[in-house]
């Protein structure tokens, strides 16, 4: 109950973390984390990604992800498709 948005949403990244699964689902991740904790995050996915692991991030915000990302897809009308180039 005391703590901010921000370490709410961290602490819910470590948990998300901690047992190192094969598969991550994050949604709207970034929300309530600082420029210092979105760096780490990313750092932290990149070293994930090395170890061949997959994170999925569910967003309306794909341009804030553009460092970590490595494919976008976009669900529209039921459908999902491959976004080739973020406008």
């Amino acid at each position: 109950k005391t703590l901010s948005k921000g370490m709410v949403q961290k602490v819910l990244i470590i948990q998300a973390f901690l047992d190192e699964p094969d598969f991550l689902i994050f949604d709207e991740v970034l929300n309530g984390l600082d420029r210092n904790m979105q760096k780490l995050l990313f750092d932290t996915i990149e070293n994930y990604k090395l170890n061949e692991k997959t994170i999925l991030i569910a967003t309306h915000y794909p341009k804030e992800y553009l460092e970590v990302i490595d494919e976008i897809f976009e669900i529209s009308n039921k459908k999902v498709n491959k976004v080739e180039k973020i406008s």
